[in-house]
């Protein structure tokens, strides 16, 4: 992925809006014409140019009428640091089970391993590695 013009997270110049008061923030990306990403630049500018570079695969197999077993590999590479704050490459693997309630209402709960090769990238910098537990409540309408 490409994109110019990206909100520099560390500019703090004319135009500054702190980014905890979220309503100034979001009126600032209005006022200013700005996307809502946001990426960590070297640059003093307001804007910035973020690149990055992922591949996902979900590799689903039906198990029963309700039911689907999933597995979810990826690899992604903030190669400059700017989209996640670590200059590093990221791979992981998780497993989930998809179960529908219906026709309208699926649960998704999975657990996931993730892997930063490069640096110390989780934990506040102090761990490569880090197990995910969790899922989500569906309703579709």
């Amino acid at each position: 992925m490409y994109q110019r013009d990206v909100w520099n997270k560390a500019y703090n110049g004319p135009g500054y809006v702190k980014q905890s008061d979220r309503s100034l923030f979001w009126h600032s990306l209005v006022r200013h014409g700005e996307s809502a990403a946001q990426a960590i630049c070297s640059s003093v500018l307001p804007t910035c140019t973020a690149n990055e570079f992922g591949l996902l695969a979900f590799w689903n197999y039906r198990i029963g009428t309700f039911d689907n077993l999933t597995l979810r590999t990826e690899f992604y590479d903030d190669m400059k640091g700017q989209r996640t704050g670590f200059a590093t490459r990221y791979i992981d693997i998780a497993a989930g089970w998809q179960h529908w309630i219906g026709p309208q209402v699926e649960v998704r709960p999975e657990i996931g391993y993730y892997r930063a090769p490069d640096v110390a990238a989780f934990d506040n910098g102090t761990a490569r590695r880090l197990w995910f537990f969790g899922g989500d409540i569906i309703g579709h309408f």
